[in-house]
């Protein structure tokens, strides 16, 4: 098994591409997920994206609730990768999308709903020259995948208003 790991200099950012799995990182391939409607099957995870209208991240919440699932846990770069290329390959807005981490409840204390630690840093979060997320301190406690950041995870206010991913799990 041959693991690469790629870097990008794009105007003096320095950055792993979404995608690539970091060393290390493994992903389980030979599993089989059958996702119910309106969930789709991406990257061993069922997704839906509520690209129609935008909202708040706590709005955004509420659709995944009411469709039995939650924003979307996107802890691997190989995730957010294949994530990324579902919105191009299906015309879906290239903005930004509500992601399911939050640190509303302690600052700086970033969990997914299910409650475990979001990973920071590099592969995942965005980095470039002296931006580096999550760096909105009390003013920006959820996450969304940016466009204008290359998808990675940033930090934003929770009263701007974006499309959302949500994410079905199941028992």
């Amino acid at each position: 098994m041959v693991t690469k790991f790629c870097l990008v200099l794009l105007t003096g950012c320095v950055m792993a591409l979404p995608g690539e799995k970091a060393l290390g990182e493994k992903t389980n391939t030979n599993i089989e997920y059958n996702c119910t409607a309106p969930y789709i099957p991406i990257a061993g995870h069922c997704l839906f994206f509520e690209s129609l209208s935008k909202g708040t991240w706590g709005n955004m919440q509420t659709i995944c609730r009411l469709l039995g699932g939650d924003l979307a846990k996107l802890d691997h770069s190989d995730v957010i990768g294949d994530v990324v290329m579902y919105i191009k390959e299906h015309a879906m807005p290239e903005s930004d999308y509500w992601i399911g981490a939050s640190d509303e409840s302690k600052e700086g204390d970033w969990l997914w709903p299910d409650g475990s630690q979001v990973r920071m840093g590099v592969p995942l979060w965005y980095r470039c020259g002296s931006t580096v997320e999550p760096n909105g301190g009390v003013k920006q406690n959820c996450a969304a995948i940016s466009n204008g950041r290359f998808y990675y995870i940033s930090d934003e206010d929770c009263s701007g208003e974006n499309y959302g991913i949500c994410e079905y799990y199941w028992t």
